[in-house]
């Protein structure tokens, strides 16, 4: 994860003392959900999923290929596969409406996409449990777990000796998004957004957070501060 994550840290953020400093915070706000168990197969392919999405209008018929076997794989890896799909959507929807303000040779990207959506969910059938492996996770969804301390919702109040390291991070991405000088991608910013979301509403999501920031906030944070680090390293 921090492999794929460091790779597009190093092409955005040209400060290098700021990157440092940024994959810190990261791996400690990460930290969270560093017990060993399944979830950890949700950190390694919503990585992977990003660092391909970062790449695919390069070679999207490549991507079509590859979603499948990565659904088929993160079904029988973890419950929390449905993420894919909502990172897919959110990138074929953005796509879409970009779609209709071009010419129609730049509408097969969105439709790449969709399909690679319809790909994705079909190949996650391919599990022990079949279809009912998608009603298992809406039930699961849908039960409150307010014996479980990683499912109740984050409170600055009562975790922030918990938590310093994401509040730091949402701080952090959160200023520097929205007055750096660089272009800003209504996708990107949705799924920034919406695992911000997610991890408020519930702590266990806090890495995922982590990840999505670790993938788009680099060359943000370094609009706004890198020249500053650089100078006082």
């Amino acid at each position: 994860v921090l492999a794929l994550m460091y790779g597009s840290l190093r092409r955005e953020c040209r400060s290098g003392a700021l990157r440092v400093l940024l994959l810190l915070l990261i791996i400690s706000t990460m930290g969270y959900g560093f017990g060993v168990r399944p979830h950890h197969f949700t950190y390694l392919l919503l990585a992977v999923f990003l660092a391909l999405l970062k790449r695919f209008r390069r070679r999207a018929w490549l991507h079509l290929l590859v979603l499948p076997v990565l659904g088929m794989l993160w079904a029988n890896l973890h419950g929390a596969f449905f993420i894919g799909g909502i990172v897919l959507v959110v990138h074929a929807a953005v796509e879409s409406v970009r779609s209709r303000q071009r010419a129609m040779g730049s509408r097969l990207l969105p439709l790449m996409l969709f399909g690679g959506v319809v790909l994705f969910v079909v190949a996650t059938f391919v599990n022990p449990f079949g279809l009912r492996l998608w009603s298992f996770i809406f039930e699961s969804g849908g039960t409150a777990r307010p014996y479980l301390s990683e499912w109740a919702p984050f409170s600055p109040i009562r975790h922030w000796l918990v938590h310093p390291d994401f509040i730091g991070l949402a701080i952090v991405v959160c200023c520097a998004y929205p007055f750096s000088r660089t272009r800003k991608d209504v996708a990107w910013t949705s799924l920034l957004y919406l695992s911000l979301v997610a991890a408020v509403v519930l702590r266990r999501n806090i890495p995922l957070f982590a990840i999505v920031a670790g993938f788009m906030a680099g060359r943000h944070v370094d609009s706004m501060a890198g020249g500053v680090i650089d100078r006082l390293a």
